[in-house]
């Protein structure tokens, strides 16, 4: 089981926002071929691109960062990698961030839609709102 590891700070807003994406992930906003396994005890499955998604819709600016190696995720935000997700490969895992993507590669692409990466984006965001008791 992956232990969480928070980020950021709880007081901060990296952190309000890593609180909220953390409560809000479930079997639902998981990648489809992740979702049979999703579980509580590993919660950040398939998670990687919607949380990147809505965390960009709060700090936006940065750039995506993509892992060939794991097809994975992460934001580069004012000089800083965040990525809350990089614990479902397991604390010892070194992921190595090799091109970058652009907001559309992970929305609006054949992959994506087929994915139900934009139906899966709405639902995690509007899953953090709540969290964060924003209308």
């Amino acid at each position: 089981m992956p232990k969480e590891e928070r980020l950021f700070a709880p007081e901060t807003p990296l952190g309000k926002f890593e609180f909220a994406v953390r409560r809000a992930w479930c079997r639902e906003t998981a990648y489809p071929g992740n979702q049979a396994e999703w579980s509580e005890d590993n919660p950040a499955l398939g998670q990687c691109a919607v949380t990147l998604l809505v965390l960009m819709d709060y700090f936006p600016g940065g750039k995506i960062l993509r892992s060939s190696e794991y097809h994975h995720y992460a934001y580069d935000f004012k000089g800083k990698v965040i990525d809350f997700t990089g614990e479902q490969f397991g604390a010892a895992r070194k992921i190595e961030f090799d091109g970058e993507r652009m907001r559309v590669d992970l929305l609006e692409t054949e992959a994506a839609i087929q994915a139900g990466t934009p139906e899966r984006y709405m639902l995690l965001a509007y899953k953090v709102r709540e969290v964060l008791g924003c209308p």
